[in-house]
């Protein structure tokens, strides 16, 4: 593989780690927030007081 090559695949593999990460995240994140989200409207449905 020539230097350029090892470059071109070098950035391709911190993009790909990069946009992953953040992705993951996300989804991560939505998960949580659906999960308190479901909580909150359980507390609301029970007649809870705020």
């Amino acid at each position: 593989m020539s230097d350029h090559a090892s470059y071109v695949a070098a950035a391709y593999a911190i993009a790909f780690l990069t946009i992953g990460g953040m992705a993951a995240r996300i989804i991560l994140d939505y998960r949580r927030l659906k999960a308190e989200l479901a909580r909150f409207t359980a507390r609301d449905q029970d007649g809870g007081a705020a």
